[in-house]
């Protein structure tokens, strides 16, 4: 993998190669363009420059600020469709790769939760994505 940070929505708040960033769970909400844009504006404070390559993609059982580590399916839990959906839309993340972590049988939840966010993906990528969140 190349050098850069990663995400994980679940994760501590942190930088470098293989470390968590600011998570939906510690109160940051990215149901929406708002929260991504604080979270990676955060990132980038704290790391610097380096892409991130890597999102720990899964949907969050938990509340807003339950600092709990419960997975659920995309588009399932707290950060919905729209969270992932304004995820794939922000330009800074339009190289990273995504990986699931959520329970239930294989290979039945990694292809359904894949096909999801494909989908959420794709359909980002249909609206033309965006920079920023208007100020």
């Amino acid at each position: 993998m190349s050098t850069g940070h990663y995400i994980a929505l679940e994760g501590a708040e942190g930088c470098g190669k293989s470390t968590h960033a600011s998570r939906l769970a510690a109160g940051i909400d990215v149901t929406g363009p708002a929260g991504w844009d604080q979270l990676l504006d955060r990132l980038d404070e704290l790391c610097g420059p380096p892409p991130i390559v890597l999102v720990h993609a899964n949907d969050c059982k938990g509340d807003l600020g339950s600092r709990k580590d419960r997975h659920e399916w995309i588009g399932d839990g707290c950060v919905g469709e729209s969270g992932f959906a304004a995820m794939f839309a922000d330009a800074r993340l339009s190289d990273a790769a995504a990986v699931v972590e959520m329970p239930g049988e294989m290979p039945v939840k990694d292809s359904e939760n894949v096909s999801r966010l494909k989908r959420l993906r794709d359909d980002a990528a249909a609206g033309g994505g965006r920079d920023r969140a208007p100020a």
